[in-house]
């Protein structure tokens, strides 16, 4: 400061040399070479120099990083720089942003749960594929019958050891077309020693038929 009241050159060992320091108002700014834009307002031209290392600087950065609305670092610099010079700029921005407590919310990572071990029918050794067997719907899809738009769905089976897919295709929710559906399952892939669903209408109907069927 007293070599800018004074207008002798910065000393050679301040990292403030390179910034062609003057005092204005008893004011450290940045010199520079924007003195004839006609655009720029004096404290553009001319921003205040500041130690980031003082508690008060980091409260105005505070101060900056709100109005920026929790923006990203380069942003807050950004807008800082319109009217301060900030020594250690960068780190001030990083720290105030790792306290911040909205920041650390929005870049927290979700915990990513450990997985069950798998079931046993998804471990079977040396069976054909779709020995267990799951199987649900999807659908509906409209399809052309004649001068008829008419709805189809599709049952999804699935082997659950090689995961290979077999589609059939049911004209209906109902457990009959279900019925229907793994008939023509079972005549091309064999039958399933167990067969699983989420339990739909259409499925424990279609087990109640079959379980009543194998009791005749």
């Amino acid at each position: 400061m007293r070599a800018a009241a004074v207008g002798a050159a910065t000393p050679r060992g301040s990292s403030l040399r390179a910034l062609d320091v003057m005092l204005t108002d008893d004011w450290l700014r940045v010199g520079g070479r924007l003195r004839r834009s006609p655009t720029l307002s004096f404290d553009e031209k001319h921003p205040i120099i500041l130690d980031g290392r003082d508690h008060a600087v980091r409260l105005l950065v505070e101060h900056y990083h709100r109005r920026a609305g929790h923006a990203n670092h380069e942003a807050v610099v950004n807008i800082i720089r319109e009217r301060f010079w900030i020594t250690r700029l960068r780190p001030t921005v990083k720290k105030v942003a790792n306290a911040c407590r909205l920041c650390r919310v929005r870049r927290a990572q979700p915990i990513t749960p450990k997985m069950a071990d798998l079931p046993e029918r998804r471990l079977a050794f040396r069976q054909r594929p779709f020995t267990h067997t799951g199987v649900d719907y999807f659908g509906p899809l409209e399809v052309t019958v004649g001068r008829r738009r008419e709805k189809r769905w599709a049952a999804l089976f699935t082997c659950l050891t090689t995961r290979a897919v077999h589609m059939e295709v049911a004209s209906s929710l109902s457990a009959d077309s279900m019925i229907m559906a793994l008939r023509r399952f079972m005549a091309r892939r064999g039958q399933p020693d167990t067969l699983y669903s989420d339990h739909g209408t259409n499925f424990v109907g279609a087990a109640a038929e079959l379980s009543e069927l194998a009791w005749r």
